[in-house]
């Protein structure tokens, strides 16, 4: 077998192994695209289930009225702890904590705020 053969030889073996490789690449790129495919297909369902979920109308509930924390006469209620230093709403969540022993109720914000208390997060 002369040089130019043995050249011949290995060009086609070489090449035979690059067109290998290539088919490997291929088959990997189609199963990545099959993949892509199937989630492209559930992504798609779950798109209409939004859409659909979106034009469907919505039920709308009222809140209760909200009760005015006020006492009888309308003006507000404040309360404080003997052992405290801010005042609430009668209705404020921390307002609610407090022991009936140690609750102290004031008429007005400033009879509050005179007697040292500073107001809560409740009071605007």
């Amino acid at each position: 077998m002369n040089q130019q053969e043995h050249n011949t030889i290995i060009s086609f073996q070489r090449a035979r192994a690059d067109i290998m490789k290539l088919k490997e690449e291929i088959y990997a790129l189609q199963h990545q695209q099959s993949s892509i495919v199937a989630t492209i297909s559930v992504l798609q369902e779950h798109n209409t289930i939004l859409i659909e979920r979106l034009k469907a109308p919505q039920k709308v509930t009222l809140n209760a009225p909200v009760a005015k924390k006020t006492n009888g006469n309308g003006k507000k209620t404040f309360v404080a702890s003997k052992t405290a230093t801010k005042f609430h709403i009668k209705n404020c969540p921390f307002a609610q904590n407090i022991k009936p022993k140690s609750n102290i109720i004031f008429k007005t914000k400033n009879s509050a705020l005179n007697k040292g208390f500073k107001p809560c997060k409740c009071i605007q």
